[in-house]
């Protein structure tokens, strides 16, 4: 017997918890804001203003400096008062919190009119983040309301009014692929699926051949393309299909946890659980069923001013967000070029140094050296990861560099927050 699972054969509920240290915004999807900033003076008045003499003042000063975002963080480092450190503290807090936190909170979607398909895939890129691909073309506009709905269920509703069927192009880095749905395919929205934060599970299909005492169930993991998942686990003693009256009817007999590692440019990954049938006195009612997902936080930046000054002497200082300090190790500096080793180091009690073994996690970092000078900008020419213990690994970046150029050099860093984990229990209703 071969069971296809559609919508109307399923009821799924999600129980997300989020690790305690880590506190979800206010709103479900909040972009911390992480634009430059555009007035320096205004950032360096409301420091001033955190040990004011008026409470009123202090506490404005506290929640505008939070709402700027990362941005901030560098110019929390000199508080001059008792007050102002305290409340640095509190707003370096908060504004790593809310970093961390948007890496597994979904994005929302605001969009009411009508559109064409271009602008309409442009909106939806601009408020979320993520790359899409629509490999149609349609002149007709489309009569789009989407009021705070989550981007899985916008891009459902897409899905559905044109036709169109989700992928993910591998040769493009990590753009949803919405193409013209084939005539044997179930849309989107009519799948057996959930949407929970920015991933989607989809149960493609139930095998449970009548003579064999086996069963064997097929699931795809999508996630929002702006974030990216470092590792899937999937405890397999989490598996289970019962009965009607709650009694096992197939189980997975093993306490093995199955660990997929996306590709740097995935979208998805599928995955299947073969599972021992117990009995076939009584039908299967519920898949149940638990994941476990790593994900990267978002980028931050952080700003050394003076990697080497003139006197060539190599920049000893440090630069921290969270559990996450970043120092300098190795410089070496000619003629031509620029030698740079950047050293990170979390705290043993972060949960990201259980992933730092993982060689994919150097690629998500990038380094500008800037020229301080001209202010000229220099991508490095190459990186490697050279060293690593369970708390801390070192990349050392190549600069070639220009004649003109001078020995003062700064250093932008752009580096993932942290990693962030969503533990998440599945329930599925078969009829």
């Amino acid at each position: 017997m071969k069971v296809t699972l559609k919508k109307n054969h399923i009821i799924i509920a999600v129980l997300l918890t989020i690790l305690p240290h880590v506190a979800a915004p206010k709103k479900s999807g909040q972009i911390v804001n992480a634009q430059p900033i555009e007035n320096e003076q205004q950032v360096i008045d409301l420091i001033h203003d955190l040990d004011a003499g008026s409470i009123i003042q202090r506490n404005g000063a506290e929640a505008q400096l939070t709402k700027m975002g990362p941005p901030v963080l560098k110019f929390l480092d000199r508080p001059r008062s008792a007050e102002a450190a305290f409340r640095s503290a509190r707003i370096r807090k908060s504004i790593e919190r809310q970093v961390l936190s948007q890496a597994i909170s979904p994005t929302r979607i605001n969009l009411v009119g009508e559109f064409s398909l271009p602008s309409l895939v442009e909106q939806i890129e601009e408020q979320s983040g993520n790359q899409l691909d629509i490999s149609v073309s349609s002149a007709q506009p489309i009569e789009i309301n989407l009021n705070d709905q989550t981007f899985w269920s916008a891009i459902e509703s897409i899905c559905s009014q044109q036709q169109l069927s989700l992928d993910h192009d591998r040769s493009t880095a990590r753009k949803l692929v919405l193409r013209p749905r084939d005539d044997f395919e179930e849309p989107p929205d009519m799948l057996a699926h959930h949407s929970q934060g920015p991933f989607r599970l989809e149960c493609t299909s139930l095998a449970s051949p009548s003579h064999r005492r086996s069963a064997r169930a097929k699931f795809r993991l999508f996630w929002e393309p702006r974030i990216n998942p470092l590792t899937v686990r999937i405890p397999l003693s989490t598996f289970s299909i019962e009965d009607e009256a709650g009694g096992q009817w197939a189980t997975f007999n093993s306490a093995a946890t199955l660990n997929l590692h996306p590709g740097k440019d995935q979208g998805y990954v599928e995955f299947e659980t073969p599972m021992r049938r117990l009995t076939s006195e009584s039908s299967a009612k519920f898949i149940r069923c638990q994941l476990q997902i790593i994900v990267v936080g978002q980028a931050i930046t952080l700003l050394f001013d003076d990697v080497i000054s003139e006197s060539k002497r190599p920049n000893r200082s440090t630069r921290s967000f969270g559990d996450l300090t970043v120092r300098f190790g190795q410089i070496q500096l000619n003629r031509r070029s620029l030698s740079l080793e950047l050293i990170s180091t979390y705290n043993p009690r972060s949960m990201a140094s259980e992933i730092e073994s993982h060689f994919r996690w150097s690629q998500f970092h990038q380094a500008d050296l800037i020229d301080s000078m001209s202010g000229n900008r220099l991508k490095y020419s190459e990186s490697r990861q050279i060293r690593q213990d369970p708390f801390e690994y070192s990349i050392e970046f190549g600069f070639n560099l220009s004649n003109e150029g001078s020995n003062k050099y700064g250093l932008d860093y752009k580096l993932p927050s942290g990693l962030q984990s969503a533990d998440a229990t599945f329930e599925i209703k078969l009829n």
